[in-house]
């Protein structure tokens, strides 16, 4: 990478998904359910949902599942 290269910190999220492996669904249900915040994670510029790489990537760092959400040991 050049010296002038910058870090591309919001990606729309189709590019996200195509990055992550993550699906649409998914961080659409993070939005609804209130783990993922407009503007600090995400954001809707121009009727396209953007992505903050750098805050999802910690989201991930350091969500914790409930025990509700967690998988069953008896599947």
């Amino acid at each position: 990478m050049s010296d002038n290269a910058q870090f591309i910190a919001w990606v729309k999220l189709k590019k996200y998904v195509e990055l992550t492996g993550d699906s649409a669904a998914a961080v659409h249900a993070r939005r609804r359910s209130g783990k993922w915040l407009d503007g600090v994670h995400c954001r809707v510029v121009d009727e396209a949902l953007w992505v903050h790489l750098p805050t999802a990537q910690k989201w991930v760092e350091t969500w914790k599942q409930r025990p509700s959400e967690r998988p069953s040991a008896q599947a």
